[in-house]
């Protein structure tokens, strides 16, 4: 996913979340954050979003900075990146982040369950499946 084609979806989905309102429960929540690298990985950042509405949640991640050629796994997790803790939906729900030439990776997805405004989660990238090793965390934030 080009850092553009992120950009642009963020955008539509703030303006879908703005169009929404009058109950408690919001029909539909943003969630954003900015990945921050792990200290083996210094030169990785990046952005996530997410979005529930009473269909489910829509993920997008977007990775720089990371080595080329590389093939990290990634997941919304429950808690936040100082208190981990399980991992929010089942791994097949999130496909694999395969780093092009310039060191970016995107994906985008989607859970069926919703998240709730009475949990915090976060996004963390991880170096393979057979390697729980962080490359790059962010605590998912609702606007």
């Amino acid at each position: 996913m080009t850092g553009h084609r992120y950009v642009l979806l963020v955008l539509t989905l703030v303006g879908v979340a703005a169009c929404v309102g009058g109950t408690d429960t919001p029909a539909v929540t943003v969630w954003d954050a900015q990945l921050a690298a792990a200290p083996a990985h210094p030169d990785v950042g990046g952005t996530g979003a997410a979005v529930s509405d009473p269909t489910g949640t829509a993920v997008s991640v977007l990775l720089t900075g990371a080595e080329p050629g590389a093939a990290h796994v990634w997941g919304v997790r429950i808690g936040s990146c100082g208190v981990p803790g399980a991992q929010f939906g089942p791994s097949s729900d999130y496909p694999v982040l395969a780093v092009d030439a310039i060191g970016q990776a995107g994906a985008d997805t989607h859970l069926g369950p919703r998240l709730s405004l009475d949990e915090t989660y976060y996004v963390e990238i991880r170096e393979s499946a057979d390697d729980d090793t962080r490359v790059a965390c962010g605590d998912l934030i609702p606007r």
